[in-house]
């Protein structure tokens, strides 16, 4: 049990150590998720999250632009 211990903590410092330098320089492993419309990356190994809001495609643009139309 004791030597499972050790190669266990062994193998924490060395995944805290490639996290640490790959943090350090802003490297994040961020897979896009897409909750709604808009498009989320959010690292996986120190919890980041970033949203992107996606534009408006072109129909809800064009509904605008007529109900805008409609109303003068």
């Amino acid at each position: 049990m004791k030597g499972f211990i050790e190669v266990t903590k062994l193998k924490y410092s060395i995944y805290r150590i490639i996290m640490k330098m790959s943090h350090k320089y802003n490297w994040h492993y961020a897979p896009p998720i897409y909750p709604e419309k808009d498009i989320q990356l959010w690292c996986k190994w120190c919890g980041f999250r970033q949203t992107i809001k996606r534009g408006s495609s072109y129909e809800e643009i064009k509904a605008k632009i007529e109900e805008a139309q409609k109303g003068e």
